[in-house]
C-alpha cells in the first residue's frame, strides 16, 4: 500500500487543513492509500492544532522540524524521516511545503505532487513570502502534477508557466456526515470554547440579549478575506437600527487592524473577534447568516460547512463560489468591496428568515451532488494511482 505524506505548514484548522483531514479519512476508509500528515514546526515541542486533530481522528501524524537557520540539516533529517516511514509520495500543501518537498525530491527521488489551495497576490507582502511564492511557482514547472482547487487558480498556474498537461482541478469536498442540519444541532451544547486572548473571547450563548441574530465569518484574518467590509456593514446597519452580533472567527495578521477599526467605529459591543474556535459546527448552529466578502478564494471550506449545516450565506463571486451559490436561489451574491450591498444582504436575511431557509435548503441539495468528500477522494486517487504499485522506500511500515 502506497504511503502518502501530506506536508503542510499549518497555522490552525482552516480550509486547507480541513481538506487534508477529509482526504486522509477517505484514504483510510477506502484502504487503498495510507496517509500520514506531516506538520512543519520550528521545534519538536511546538503545538500544532492539525497534528492534534489528526490524532483525534486516528490519522497517523508526525511533526517535521524545519528551521530556516538550519535548513540543509533539517531537510536531510526530514528525508531520513520519510525513509523511516516508508513514504512513497509527498503531497505538499502551500508554498513552503511545496518548495521543501521539491528539494527532497531532487536529492532522493521520492515522488511529489502538490495542491495549490490559494494565493492572495495583491497588496504588500513580506519579502520572504514573495520569494517563497516565486520559488513555489518555479518548482511547480517541474512537478509531475499540480492540483488547483478552482479554475481561476489553474489559469494563474498556466499563466506562470506551469505546463498545461501537469495541472488539473479537484474540487474541495467535505464529509456530509460531520455536518448534520442546523435543526439537529441547535440545542446539543451550551458552550463553545474559543482561544481568543483579548476581550473578545466570548461565546455566542453569552452574547447580550440586545443582539438580534448572529452574523458569522470564519477564516484567517487576512486582507484577502476582506473582513474589514463586515465591520463597515455593521456600522451601516447599526445606523439603521439593526443590532445583530458579528462574530469574525479566526486569527491572522489583520487582527490588530480590525481591532482598531472596531474601536474607531464604536462597535466594541457589536463586533467580536473570538480567535480560533474549536467547534465551528456549534457556531454554525447559532448563526443567522454566514458572510464571506472575500477578494479571492478557491472554494472556501467554511462556505461548504455552512451550506452543509443549512445556514444562509452571503458571498462575493470569486473563485469557484459561483458554482455553488446562485444569487437569490442558493444564497446572496454581492460585490466584494460593496459594504452597502453587504449590509442590505444581511438585513434581508435577518428580516426574511423563511427566504433564507429556502435558499439554504437548495444550496445543501446542490452541495451533496457536487462537493462530497468521496468525489474529492476519487479524483485524488486517480492522481495517486500511478504511485500505488511503486515499491516503498525501505523503512518501518
Amino acid at each position: 500500500m502506497a504511503k502518502i505524506l501530506h506536508l503542510v505548514d499549518s497555522g490552525g484548522l482552516y480550509g486547507a487543513e480541513s481538506v487534508i483531514l477529509t482526504l486522509s479519512r477517505e484514504m483510510i476508509r477506502n484502504c487503498t492509500f495510507e496517509p500520514v500528515i506531516g506538520c512543519i514546526v520550528s521545534h519538536a515541542g511546538e503545538q500544532s492544532d492539525l497534528f492534534d486533530r489528526a490524532l483525534e481522528f486516528d490519522i497517523p501524524a508526525v511533526k517535521v522540524v524545519i528551521r530556516n537557520a538550519l535548513l540543509p540539516v533539517d531537510l536531510l533529517k526530514f528525508l531520513w524521516q520519510c525513509r523511516k516511514l516508508g513514504v512513497s509520495l509527498i503531497h505538499s500543501h502551500g508554498y513552503k511545503p511545496s518548495v521543501f518537498a521539491f528539494l527532497i525530491h531532487l536529492i532522493s527521488r521520492i515522488q511529489v505532487t502538490a495542491t495549490c489551495h490559494l494565493w492572495f497576490l495583491g497588496g504588500k507582502r513580506p519579502l520572504k513570502q514573495r520569494v517563497m511564492t516565486w520559488m513555489e511557482l518555479f518548482c511547480y514547472r517541474f512537478y509531475p502534477f499540480v492540483t488547483a482547487v478552482s479554475q481561476p487558480i489553474k489559469l494563474f498556474l498556466l499563466k506562470k508557466g506551469v505546463p498545461q498537461q501537469r495541472v488539473g482541478i479537484i474540487k474541495n469536498g467535505i464529509y456530509m456526515e460531520d455536518y448534520p442540519p442546523k435543526r439537529t444541532l441547535a440545542h446539543t451544547r451550551e458552550e463553545i470554547s474559543c482561544n481568543g486572548t483579548s476581550r473578545d473571547g466570548l461565546l455566542p450563548s453569552r452574547l447580550s440579549g440586545v443582539h438580534k441574530g448572529i452574523v458569522l465569518n470564519v477564516g484567517r484574518l487576512t486582507s484577502q478575506k476582506n473582513q474589514k467590509h463586515i465591520v463597515l456593514a455593521a456600522k451601516l446597519l447599526k445606523k439603521r437600527g439593526h443590532t445583530p452580533a458579528y462574530l469574525i472567527v479566526g486569527e491572522g495578521e489583520e487582527r490588530l487592524s480590525l481591532e482598531r477599526q472596531i474601536m474607531d467605529l464604536g462597535l466594541e459591543n457589536d463586533v467580536f473577534l473570538p480567535g480560533f474556535c474549536n467547534d465551528v459546527n456549534m457556531l454554525l448552529a447559532r448563526a443567522s447568516v454566514l458572510v464571506l466578502p472575500s477578494l479571492d478564494e478557491g472554494m472556501p471550506i467554511s462556505l461548504l460547512e455552512a451550506v452543509a449545516v443549512g445556514v444562509p450565506v452571503i458571498v462575493s463571486p470569486v473563485g469557484d463560489i459561483p458554482e455553488l451559490i446562485f444569487h437569490g436561489r442558493t444564497g446572496l451574491v454581492v460585490a466584494p468591496e460593496d459594504a452597502d450591498a453587504l449590509a442590505h444582504g444581511i438585513d434581508f436575511i435577518l428580516t426574511h428568515p423563511e427566504k433564507g431557509s429556502e435558499m439554504a435548503r437548495c444550496a445543501r441539495r446542490l452541495l451533496k451532488r457536487q462537493f462530497s468528500s468521496r468525489a474529492m477522494y476519487q479524483a485524488y486517487a486517480r492522481v495517486y494511482e500511478k504511485y500505488r504499485k511503486r515499491k516503498p522506500n525501505k523503512g518501518n511500515n
